[in-house]
């Protein structure tokens, strides 16, 4: 279960709390702020200085722990900022969606799944938020991802059961079974065992078959399933691919009798995979949206998947919202083509370079019109005056109640 840090209430920033920020500073700078500089104040007649001084004067007398001396960065008394210090600035820098963290505090939105800022817990078998082409967001895995181990039947009856795999749609499917005949199933490595010794072959040959010459059965018997070959002939499938006892022929460019977890049987190769067994490749186009030299997940030779960034993206700042025009791949395998794709920005405004969305802010002109900037998110109220008639403000940032 992936550590989830619930959101803070959001409430108004008052003066005591502006006054007992400017006390990290205020120790500090206290002689070269102006009145042009420095922390600002509720009281239009009182100077940044004076803010400053009373600022850090409540805040040294409120118990809140703040020390100019000890705390403040670059504080005389001390040794810099202490760890809560840099925690606190931490969360308060609300890293945004896609970038790297250690815990839900550091992010934004309040979650931290697969070591990136997420936009949800992301919970669950297949999915995950780091995937290259969307970072920050909870998506399907890749098709081909391990999502069980294989095993032996735990009623010891020589049958190997596969590794499952993601379906690349958020699902762990099974890949199936495998009958270790003549030999037993290795649960130390799950595997079939593919050679025997005349001391353990109860336990590395099937009920009533004999180890002779380290062989199951005799040297007449098959290989099983995974077993090294050279030939057909020597298996018990009779299918030798990719240098393994196979349950199929196995010819497909994305197709393989060799994926850990479930070698013996023929399997898509995963996606965003070359292929694997010697003599196999994919072509690679000449375009970004074309064939990229891997493999799909669902056995096929792949183009560049949808969403893959082909062009430069713009996004403009509207009267009420902004919009992103995005560049991408369409994903088609029988047409890849680089199409453009516009989406609002939610309750955010354009980054100053015009190339994204902002994902957190610092201040309400980075929010759309009718949203205020509150520890670093976008949100329709600060408090029960944003909000309508019979309706309060709640710890989302949304008006609730009313009509």
């Amino acid at each position: 279960m992936r550590n989830v840090r619930s959101l803070r209430p959001l409430t108004r920033p008052n003066l005591l709390s502006q006054k007992r920020t400017c006390a990290l500073l205020g120790a500090v700078l206290l002689a070269t702020l102006s009145v042009q500089g420095g922390c600002t104040t509720d009281n239009p007649g009182m100077s940044t200085t004076d803010g400053a001084r009373d600022a850090a004067a409540d805040g040294a007398s409120a118990g809140d722990g703040v020390s100019a001396g000890t705390d403040a960065p670059g504080g005389g008394g001390g040794d810099g900022a202490s760890a809560s210090d840099a925690a606190a600035a931490d969360a308060a820098s609300g890293r945004p969606l896609g970038a790297g963290c250690g815990s839900a505090a550091q992010c934004a939105s309040g979650f931290c799944a697969d070591g990136v800022c997420c936009e949800s817990a992301c919970g669950g078998t297949c999915r995950q938020c780091d995937l290259a082409t969307a970072r920050g967001r909870c998506m399907p895995s890749l098709a081909g991802t391990q999502c069980r181990a294989a095993q032996c039947s735990p009623q010891n009856d020589g049958v190997l059961q596969l590794a499952h795999f993601c379906n690349g749609e958020g699902n762990c499917e099974a890949t199936g079974d495998l009958e270790c005949k003549p030999y037993g199933c290795d649960a130390a490595n799950a595997k079939c065992f593919t050679s025997c010794s005349p001391a353990s072959a109860a336990t590395q040959c099937q009920q009533g078959q004999q180890c002779q010459n380290n062989r199951c059965g005799g040297n007449n018997a098959g290989l099983p399933f995974g077993a090294p070959c050279t030939s057909a002939g020597q298996c018990v499938s009779g299918k030798c691919s990719g240098g393994v006892c196979c349950d199929a022929d196995c010819n497909g460019q994305c197709e393989t009798c060799n994926l850990p977890g479930a070698v013996g049987k023929c399997v898509a190769v995963p996606d965003a995979t070359a292929p694997i067994d010697s003599g196999k490749t994919c072509p690679t186009g000449s375009s970004v949206c074309g064939f990229d030299g891997l493999c799909d997940g669902r056995r096929h030779c792949r183009v560049a998947p949808q969403g893959t960034p082909c062009g430069t993206a713009t996004c403009t700042d509207g009267a009420e919202r902004s919009r992103l025009t995005s560049q991408q791949c369409n994903g088609d395998r029988q047409q890849p083509q680089c199409e453009s794709d516009t989406n609002g920005c939610g309750d955010y405004r354009c980054n100053a370079a015009g190339t994204a969305c902002l994902q957190s802010c610092s201040g309400d002109a980075q929010c759309r019109q009718g949203r205020f900037c509150v520890a670093t998110r976008c949100v329709e109220c600060r408090d029960n005056n944003d909000c309508g008639p019979n309706q309060q403000c709640g710890s989302d940032g949304d008006c609730h109640g009313g009509n």
